[in-house]
């Protein structure tokens, strides 16, 4: 291939934006971290504690809601700043390719910290015992041994809740015998991608991505159903999601099959009928009473 095609496949490549995220547990002192890439601090590569990065909030309300952090500096130059010594940092960071801050939106938590510093860790979207959220640009994070469209392995920990941290490249003589992983991936890059999913029970296991299955009784993509966005619906002869007009798919919930609904600016709502067992239905308006 000639040395001028190379580069336009990689500039192509490039402009694409598909580029897969990448996390590692770096030393702190060595340079090799952007301040701007810190995800959180740790004791070490393995067997960890965690300790909050205030480094990376830009915001100075986000900034006051950790006792551990402060806001000060001159003028325009004001910054989040710990409230330790810097002799008190620890010397390893989760860095991030991407750079980002720290502030939380309510959909970027990584994990949650049992205090600011000398901290366990448990999965923030599965436990609510610890108050500290470590939160990093648009990661969408998932702890398990599940992994979903776009997930990429950052960290190991001991457990879900109360747990150390370690490396992902940690060995597993290094490893306690029930260590789950902790995967993340950037949100935007996939929002609207239910279609990758294969089957209906992956299809449904991320409610935030409000992934509809169609049909029903269809379970695997193989067998001819199919798992589209929010308002489309499978079409297994074409293998592609089209438009759904003015029929519906019930979209997974709590409920399991109930209740998806929608509503326009003045609080108009209609909801999405079953009119069948196959998961499709109407939108039918909702009664107010």
């Amino acid at each position: 291939m000639k040395k001028g095609l190379i580069l336009v496949l990689l500039f192509m490549f490039s402009l694409s934006g598909i580029m897969a995220l990448s996390c590692d547990v770096v030393s702190r002192t060595g340079g090799s971290c952007d301040k701007d890439n810190v995800v959180m601090l740790l004791s070490s590569q393995t067997n960890a504690h965690a300790q909050f990065y205030c480094d990376g909030i830009k915001e100075e309300g986000d900034c006051n809601r950790f006792d551990g952090c402060e806001w000060g500096g001159f003028a325009f130059w004001k910054s989040c700043r710990s409230s330790l010594d810097d002799f008190e940092y620890y010397d390893y960071a989760l860095c991030c390719d991407s750079p980002a801050d720290n502030n939380c939106t309510g959909d970027n938590e990584i994990l949650r910290l049992s205090d600011f510093t000398n901290a366990h860790v448990e999965a923030g979207s599965l436990y609510d015992n610890y108050d500290v959220s470590v939160c990093y640009g648009d990661l969408d994070c998932n702890a398990g041994n599940t992994t979903r469209p776009g997930d990429v392995e950052i960290l190991k920990l001991s457990s879900l809740t109360n747990a150390h941290v370690y490396d992902m490249n940690t060995t597993p003589e290094f490893l306690p015998d029930n260590d789950v992983s902790l995967y993340c991936r950037e949100a935007g890059d996939y929002a609207g991608e239910c279609k990758d999913f294969d089957n209906r029970k992956d299809c449904w296991s991320d409610s935030s991505m409000e992934c509809t299955w169609y049909p029903y009784v269809k379970n695997t993509k193989a067998s001819g159903g199919g798992c589209c966005p929010k308002g489309e619906k499978w079409n297994d002869k074409n293998s592609v999601c089209i438009e759904t007009e003015d029929m519906c798919t019930n979209v997974w919930n709590i409920d399991n099959q109930e209740g998806a609904y929608e509503c326009d600016e003045d609080f108009n709502c209609d909801y999405c009928a079953k009119a069948d067992m196959m998961g499709y239905g109407f939108w039918t308006p909702i009664t107010v009473y």
